[in-house]
């Protein structure tokens, strides 16, 4: 629905304008919208401030879900504090540095370079054309 503008005539009490009826049905229409959008009855437990998404919930997770086949597609420089946990196959076609901890589960392929900082451990490592070197402290079960 777009939204419904109410229309209030030319002059103060001219007639001209909607209703007054018809104008809070425009009123509810475009609330009920609002509404529909953010959560239904149930309101979001999202906050918006500036350039901040936060929950109000307290160890609450969000959620970004594309709906069908569509991806999150981030645009920029991305930066990750705290934590990571990937499931599933995973692409790195530039490079991947990592500072802390991450647990990638599932097939990795990075197609550029990988930087981890810590100590690592691998249970299985396929290197092509590439080398592997080690300054920290690495436990690899399996190299092919």
């Amino acid at each position: 629905m777009a939204k419904q503008t109410i229309n209030i005539g030319t002059n103060q009490d001219d007639g001209t304008g909607d209703l007054l009826r018809t104008a809070f049905q425009k009123v509810n229409e475009n609330f009920t919208e609002v509404y529909n959008e953010i959560g239904g009855d149930s309101l979001s437990s999202l906050r918006f401030s500036g350039s901040t998404i936060t929950s109000d919930g307290t160890n609450q997770n969000i959620i970004i879900n594309p709906n069908g086949s569509g991806k999150l597609d981030v645009q920029g420089d991305t930066l990750l504090n705290g934590n990571i946990t990937v499931t599933g196959s995973q692409t790195v076609q530039q490079s991947l540095a990592v500072t802390g901890t991450s647990t990638l589960t599932g097939n990795t392929t990075i197609a550029g370079s990988l930087d981890v900082s810590g100590a690592t451990t691998l249970s299985t490592l396929t290197l092509g054309t590439s080398s592997l070197s080690s300054s920290g402290t690495s436990e690899l079960a399996d190299v092919t």
